[in-house]
Protein backbone atom coordinates (compact mmCIF):
# COMPACT_ATOMS: atom_id res chain seq x y z
CA UNK A 1 0.00 0.00 0.00
CA UNK A 2 2.96 1.90 0.09
CA UNK A 3 5.35 3.32 -2.91
CA UNK A 4 9.55 3.42 -3.02
CA UNK A 5 9.33 1.26 0.18
CA UNK A 6 12.94 -0.88 -0.30
CA UNK A 7 15.03 1.74 1.58
CA UNK A 8 15.72 5.50 3.19
CA UNK A 9 18.26 6.85 4.28
CA UNK A 10 17.97 10.44 6.60
CA UNK A 11 21.00 12.54 7.46
CA UNK A 12 19.96 14.02 10.75
CA UNK A 13 22.12 16.99 11.79
CA UNK A 14 20.34 17.17 15.44
CA UNK A 15 17.24 19.09 14.14
CA UNK A 16 13.91 18.58 14.80
CA UNK A 17 11.00 17.72 12.41
CA UNK A 18 12.16 16.09 9.45
CA UNK A 19 9.91 14.13 7.38
CA UNK A 20 10.37 11.66 4.83
CA UNK A 21 6.50 10.94 3.35
CA UNK A 22 5.66 7.96 1.97
CA UNK A 23 2.79 7.49 -1.26
CA UNK A 24 0.08 5.35 -0.47
CA UNK A 25 -0.82 3.49 -3.15
CA UNK A 26 -4.72 3.08 -2.79
CA UNK A 27 -7.03 6.45 -1.17
CA UNK A 28 -6.69 6.29 2.52
CA UNK A 29 -10.72 5.76 2.56
CA UNK A 30 -10.09 2.11 1.08
CA UNK A 31 -8.34 1.25 4.61
CA UNK A 32 -10.80 3.21 7.04
CA UNK A 33 -12.12 1.34 9.25
CA UNK A 34 -10.13 -1.76 8.94
CA UNK A 35 -6.97 -3.16 10.49
CA UNK A 36 -3.55 -1.63 8.82
CA UNK A 37 -0.14 -3.10 10.10
CA UNK A 38 3.09 -0.69 9.33
CA UNK A 39 6.71 -2.99 9.77
CA UNK A 40 9.98 -2.06 9.14
CA UNK A 41 13.07 -2.27 9.88
CA UNK A 42 15.63 0.39 10.93
CA UNK A 43 19.10 1.22 12.33
CA UNK A 44 20.88 4.00 13.51
CA UNK A 45 24.53 4.86 12.29
CA UNK A 46 26.53 7.56 13.96
CA UNK A 47 28.71 7.87 17.00
CA UNK A 48 25.75 9.87 19.74
CA UNK A 49 23.15 7.27 20.11
CA UNK A 50 23.20 8.56 23.43
CA UNK A 51 21.12 11.94 22.72
CA UNK A 52 18.18 10.59 22.83
CA UNK A 53 17.18 11.18 19.67
CA UNK A 54 13.26 9.97 18.69
CA UNK A 55 11.54 8.57 15.56
CA UNK A 56 8.11 8.53 14.66
CA UNK A 57 5.68 7.67 12.03
CA UNK A 58 2.99 9.78 11.22
CA UNK A 59 0.44 10.71 8.06
CA UNK A 60 0.29 13.47 5.94
CA UNK A 61 -1.06 15.38 3.40
CA UNK A 62 -2.90 16.77 4.68
CA UNK A 63 -3.16 16.57 8.73
CA UNK A 64 -0.05 14.80 11.17
CA UNK A 65 -1.47 12.44 13.46
CA UNK A 66 0.60 9.74 14.63
CA UNK A 67 0.70 6.13 13.85
CA UNK A 68 2.19 4.49 16.92
CA UNK A 69 4.80 5.58 19.55
CA UNK A 70 7.88 7.08 19.26
CA UNK A 71 10.97 5.18 19.19
CA UNK A 72 14.02 6.44 20.96
CA UNK A 73 17.52 5.90 19.79
CA UNK A 74 19.86 5.07 22.62
CA UNK A 75 23.48 3.44 23.22
CA UNK A 76 21.42 0.09 23.74
CA UNK A 77 18.96 0.42 20.99
CA UNK A 78 20.16 1.16 17.50
CA UNK A 79 18.22 -1.29 15.76
CA UNK A 80 15.16 -2.64 15.08
CA UNK A 81 12.01 -4.09 13.73
CA UNK A 82 8.76 -1.73 14.02
CA UNK A 83 5.57 -3.31 13.74
CA UNK A 84 2.14 -1.29 14.69
CA UNK A 85 -1.21 -2.22 13.66
CA UNK A 86 -4.44 0.46 13.69
CA UNK A 87 -7.47 0.95 12.29
CA UNK A 88 -7.94 4.38 10.10
CA UNK A 89 -10.90 5.91 11.80
CA UNK A 90 -12.94 6.97 8.44
CA UNK A 91 -12.69 10.44 9.80
CA UNK A 92 -8.70 10.44 9.45
CA UNK A 93 -8.84 8.88 6.27
CA UNK A 94 -7.82 11.51 3.93
CA UNK A 95 -4.34 11.64 3.73
CA UNK A 96 -2.24 10.93 1.01
CA UNK A 97 0.80 9.41 2.61
CA UNK A 98 3.14 8.48 5.85
CA UNK A 99 5.86 9.97 7.20
CA UNK A 100 8.79 9.66 9.20
CA UNK A 101 9.86 11.89 11.54
CA UNK A 102 13.19 12.57 13.49
CA UNK A 103 13.68 14.36 16.04
CA UNK A 104 16.79 15.29 18.05
CA UNK A 105 18.99 12.37 15.82
CA UNK A 106 22.57 13.37 15.01
CA UNK A 107 23.74 10.59 12.32
CA UNK A 108 21.89 8.59 9.77
CA UNK A 109 18.76 6.40 10.16
CA UNK A 110 18.12 3.97 7.88
CA UNK A 111 14.77 2.52 7.21
CA UNK A 112 14.62 -0.56 4.79
CA UNK A 113 12.03 -3.47 3.88
CA UNK A 114 9.10 -0.40 4.96
CA UNK A 115 5.45 -2.41 4.35
CA UNK A 116 2.10 -1.11 5.15
CA UNK A 117 -0.61 -3.41 4.79
CA UNK A 118 -3.88 -4.43 5.45
CA UNK A 119 -4.25 -6.83 8.22
CA UNK A 120 -2.98 -7.06 11.55
CA UNK A 121 -0.33 -9.84 10.55
CA UNK A 122 3.34 -8.16 8.86
CA UNK A 123 4.63 -10.11 6.57
CA UNK A 124 7.77 -10.43 4.52
CA UNK A 125 8.30 -7.10 2.56
CA UNK A 126 8.10 -7.59 -1.29
CA UNK A 127 8.25 -4.04 -3.72
CA UNK A 128 4.96 -2.20 -4.18
CA UNK A 129 3.61 -3.65 -7.59
CA UNK A 130 3.99 0.47 -8.98
CA UNK A 131 7.61 -0.02 -7.92
CA UNK A 132 8.27 -2.94 -10.33
CA UNK A 133 6.26 -1.20 -12.76
CA UNK A 134 8.65 1.81 -12.52
CA UNK A 135 11.47 -0.05 -12.85
CA UNK A 136 10.58 -2.38 -15.92
CA UNK A 137 9.35 1.72 -17.40
CA UNK A 138 13.07 2.54 -16.41
CA UNK A 139 14.70 -0.79 -17.65
CA UNK A 140 12.55 -0.19 -20.88
CA UNK A 141 13.41 3.44 -21.71
CA UNK A 142 17.35 2.65 -20.69
CA UNK A 143 16.64 -0.36 -23.78
CA UNK A 144 15.55 1.44 -26.31
CA UNK A 145 18.23 4.29 -25.94
CA UNK A 146 20.92 1.72 -26.59
CA UNK A 147 18.74 0.36 -29.29
CA UNK A 148 18.82 3.60 -30.77
CA UNK A 149 22.22 3.93 -30.41
CA UNK A 150 22.77 0.79 -32.49
CA UNK A 151 20.80 1.80 -35.45
CA UNK A 152 22.41 5.25 -35.65
CA UNK A 153 25.93 3.63 -35.61
CA UNK A 154 24.40 1.06 -37.98
CA UNK A 155 23.52 4.00 -40.47
CA UNK A 156 26.69 5.65 -40.43
CA UNK A 157 28.10 2.10 -40.65
CA UNK A 158 28.90 0.53 -44.41
CA UNK A 159 28.54 -2.76 -42.83
CA UNK A 160 28.09 -3.42 -39.16
CA UNK A 161 28.65 -6.68 -38.92
CA UNK A 162 31.92 -6.66 -39.94
CA UNK A 163 32.83 -4.65 -36.93
CA UNK A 164 30.83 -5.63 -33.93
CA UNK A 165 30.49 -8.54 -31.82
CA UNK A 166 28.05 -10.12 -29.63
CA UNK A 167 30.48 -9.23 -26.63
CA UNK A 168 30.10 -5.23 -28.13
CA UNK A 169 26.70 -5.79 -28.59
CA UNK A 170 26.14 -7.03 -25.00
CA UNK A 171 28.71 -4.13 -23.73
CA UNK A 172 26.60 -1.31 -25.37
Amino acid sequence: LLKNTAEQVMTMAGGTNIVRGLTLTVPASEIAGIDTTLSFDWRYEGDNASNGGTFKIQTGNPQYHGYGNATTISSTNTSGRFVFTKKISSTSATFTSLGIRCDNIVGNMIFTNIKLEKGNVATDWSPAPEDTEDYVDDLVYDLQGQIDNKIETHNQTADPSTSWTTTDLKNK
